[in-house]
């Protein structure tokens, strides 16, 4: 069994907290701390058997609070620039029918290539 204050702690904390409804949960918070100490015992080397045992609360639900967190929906997107701010304003690239790219022309340039071409 593991024996540690916040082990103990919490499953005092587990044990008297008053819970209602249907299958009687525990509130979010509180369940939310579980995982995160399982987490940091697992990292310790506990099992995670063990530290739910030592909690009071059977695997099955803890396996069960795992599976209802929620993904993250957004992750971080770093953008970087490719292209210097004072070159992309004067480079232009034109895309054409089949596969026709232009670039690197100023606008005056490709003006004036437009106006050959109509």
């Amino acid at each position: 069994m593991i024996a540690n204050d916040e082990i103990a702690s919490l499953a005092l904390t587990l044990r008297s907290t008053s819970r209602r409804g249907r299958g009687r949960p525990y509130p979010a918070p509180l369940r939310e701390r579980v995982l995160a100490t399982i987490d940091a015992q697992v990292a310790r080397g506990a099992s995670p058997r063990g530290v739910a045992r030592a909690l009071g609360i059977p695997q099955h639900t803890i396996d069960r609070w795992r599976e209802r967190q929620p993904e993250a929906l957004f992750r971080p997107v770093v953008v970087e620039a490719q292209v210097a701010p004072a070159e992309s304003a004067s480079a232009v690239v034109v895309h054409g029918p089949r596969g026709l790219r232009i670039e690197g022309l100023d606008l005056a340039t490709l003006a004036e290539l437009l106006r050959r071409l109509a």
